[in-house]
């Protein structure tokens, strides 16, 4: 199994939400953001859960109100139909 990164984002703003409230980090540096173990992925969000709230703050940045609501490991294979 391969396993990436997911940010979910809480909008307070009910009334004109985006579109979607979460991001793939699936690159860092251009070079692919996979991992096999889902101990990797999670002990990678733990040494780098900072630097991951600013990049999905800067990805959102033209709302106003957010914040990062959780930042967990899916299956890659959960994304592909």
């Amino acid at each position: 199994m391969e396993y990436m990164i997911l940010i979910t984002m809480f909008f307070p703003n009910i009334i004109n939400p985006p579109t979607l409230d979460g991001l793939i980090v699936d690159k860092h540096y251009d070079k692919p953001l996979v991992f096999y173990t889902k101990r990797d992925c999670n002990n990678h969000i733990k040494e780098n859960r900072y630097d991951l709230e600013e990049y999905a703050m800067y990805y959102y940045m033209s709302e106003s109100d957010l914040e990062v609501k959780d930042i967990i490991c899916i299956d890659k294979s959960s994304l592909e139909e």
